[in-house]
């Protein structure tokens, strides 16, 4: 089984195999201080290439996708949670909401709680990436292209891939739009609901205020 050193509560180089009883989960990964697992495999995040040199690597444009993911080992789809007896963090993939898991920090049976959407974790990473990969994309000199050599099969089969290519990406784009469009909403009905509750707030406020007034003039 495949297994490397890594860290627990403060311990450097101690080794845990995917077998040992404290990291019996199913689909489960947890973190503790660097460390993830998912499956039956121990990753080290220290280990994990820098996402610039993942991307790097790639032929071509890298999409959003590819520049979220990138050397990180929390995904969109993860649930990452705090066990409610030791504090410890861990993730779980959603399919594991309502699952009952031992924690792998402590060993207190707990329930994975429900999937509200990517972690904080993630979005911050993802977003640091993608921001990242704008600014390369943006200071990179203007790419050149050389035809040398190449027979009108050669150039019209490239042709074909970079339409369909163009054809993705303005799929993509419209998806994202889409994804924007939906988000701009939801802030604003929070915006609202924020309004509502401070609004609420300022009655119980003035109304604690006069109660306690009242009993001062009694």
């Amino acid at each position: 089984m495949t297994h490397i050193g890594f860290s627990v509560a403060g311990q450097p180089g101690t080794l845990a195999r995917a077998g040992d009883p404290f990291l019996d989960f199913s689909r489960l990964g947890y973190h503790a201080g660097h460390c993830y697992r998912r499956g039956l495999v121990m990753v080290d995040a220290n280990l994990n290439l820098d996402a610039q040199e993942s991307i790097k690597a790639q032929e071509g444009v890298p999409s959003p996708d590819q520049i979220e993911t990138a050397g990180f080992q929390v995904t969109e789809r993860d649930i990452v949670f705090e066990c409610p007896n030791c504090g410890g963090e861990l993730a779980i993939d959603m399919d594991g909401a309502g699952m009952e898991v031992d924690c792998a920090h402590c060993g207190a049976a707990l329930i994975v709680p429900e999937y509200r959407g990517p972690s904080l974790q993630f979005l911050q990473a993802a977003t640091s990436k993608l921001a990242k990969a704008i600014q390369a994309a943006r200071n990179a000199s203007p790419k050149k292209f050389h035809f040398e050599g190449r027979t009108p099969d050669d150039l019209n089969r490239r042709q074909n891939e970079l339409q369909q290519a163009l054809r993705e990406s303005q799929t993509q784009l419209m998806e994202i739009k889409g994804h924007i469009h939906h988000a701009t909403i939801q802030l604003h009905r929070y915006q609202l609901k924020l309004e509502v509750i401070q609004e609420s707030q300022s009655e119980l406020q003035a109304e604690l205020e006069a109660i306690v007034q009242a009993l001062h003039q009694t």
